[in-house]
């Protein structure tokens, strides 16, 4: 009677086996027919030190099959269907299998995607390759497993405090939280040391979190500093010890700024208005996609400033070589090409000045870059140019 009582175990078992066989071992061009899958959970329970192990009989796996080959029955949305001869061989692909299989979560691109992101965050080494590892085994697939990262070195100066951070950012801009933190300028050894007040104690911010973003390489976090009535943006590396004020609601709810990343009048906040910020807020936590009107849309916010500083964008203008067009499109999300003539392009583009500054003297030495408007950009230039001469002109 106990054996037939394992026997019905196992066979109750048997359709999550056969799903991380499938998940592990096989992919759109290699299957597993029934017999193999049979004997595939056999093998895996010798392996295992399970000798008592009873196989479902090949009927049973077919049942399993089909009903996880029903679309009504997909797990992680992975749909399971049999190796097609006509799809491979349409590809050229004359290695193929037959046999069931199951769809890749991430297919090869979007795995290196992912893993590569990781080599620009500083973390160590162990949990890149730990985090790595978990990336594979999510996509499933025969290929998955056996990859590894090729060799790298993690970022020299990398802070411990990176994912509980992250984490704790997570939470606190789902649910609506502040949080306070650390923030940490290096040092000539290149350590991490918190900011301090004059009189030597640590200080301490206190934010609305927003929204983060990668650009260019840094993780960066988008809100609002409790107190003061502007925007701010934080290097998400060199946040440390955060707290995640649980309950304390933001002071100030992303919906309240307008598109420029300022506060929309008290006069503007009618009855209408904070029902559309409510409409906003709701939909934001469903993760429903909402026309954001004059609000403040962050990965807009962000993608305008070629390096990330929380000040109004305005309208730039400026002439450029053709040359320059590539670096124009790395850097700015939407430029405008006004016209073109003789290989000169009149551009437009939306940037705080000092980002733009700082991006007109990187190219500076290419002679293709000349800025139109506004004028107070211009003059910031020309005393900058002046205040170089200045200081080599006496070497």
């Amino acid at each position: 009677m106990a054996q037939s009582k394992r026997g019905s175990t196992y066979s109750k078992n048997a359709v999550l086996e056969i799903f991380g066989l499938l998940w592990e071992e096989t992919d759109y061009q290699h299957g597993l027919t029934i017999p193999q899958i049979r004997e595939r959970l056999i093998e895996r329970h010798e392996e295992a030190g399970d000798p008592d192990y009873q196989a479902p009989s090949e009927r049973t796996i077919r049942e399993q099959l089909n009903w996880l080959s029903d679309s009504a029955n997909t797990i992680l949305n992975r749909p399971i269907r049999k190796v097609s001869r006509i799809e491979c061989e349409r590809e050229g692909i004359t290695d193929f299998t037959p046999g069931w299989y199951m769809s890749a979560y991430l297919n090869t691109a979007e795995m290196r995607l992912l893993a590569d992101s990781l080599m620009i965050s500083r973390i160590n080494e162990d949990t890149i390759e730990d985090l790595g590892e978990k990336i594979m085994r999510i996509s499933g697939g025969r290929n998955a497993l056996p990859r590894r990262f090729d060799n790298f070195d993690a970022i020299t100066h990398y802070n411990p405090d990176f994912l509980h951070t992250v984490g704790g950012l997570d939470r606190a801009i789902e649910q609506g939280w502040c949080v306070d933190f650390e923030y940490c300028e290096y040092d000539e050894d290149g350590n991490l040391k918190p900011r301090q007040y004059n009189d030597g104690t640590v200080k301490y911010y206190v934010l609305d979190p927003y929204r983060t973003m990668f650009k260019h390489g840094k993780y960066y976090i988008l809100g609002h500093v409790r107190g003061s009535n502007e925007l701010a943006v934080f290097t998400v590396d060199r946040i440390r010890n955060l707290q995640v004020l649980e309950n304390v609601k933001v002071e100030i709810p992303l919906e309240q700024w307008q598109g420029d990343g300022t506060l929309r009048p008290a006069s503007d906040l009618t009855d209408e208005a904070r029902a559309q910020m409510e409409t906003l807020k709701r939909k934001h936590k469903q993760g429903i996609p909402a026309n954001r009107g004059n609000a403040l849309d962050p990965i807009k916010y962000m993608r305008e400033r070629p390096y990330m500083i929380a000040k109004e964008a305005v309208s730039i203008t400026m002439v450029l070589r053709e040359r320059m067009i590539t670096s124009l499109y790395e850097w700015f999300d939407e430029p405008h090409i006004i016209d073109i003539r003789n290989g000169n392009y009149l551009v437009q583009v939306m940037s705080p000045e000092d980002p733009m500054l700082w991006w007109v003297m990187q190219y500076s030495n290419s002679n293709a870059v000349y800025v139109i408007e506004p004028q107070s950009l211009r003059g910031r230039l020309r005393e900058l140019g002046r205040s170089l001469a200045e200081d080599y002109d006496s070497e």
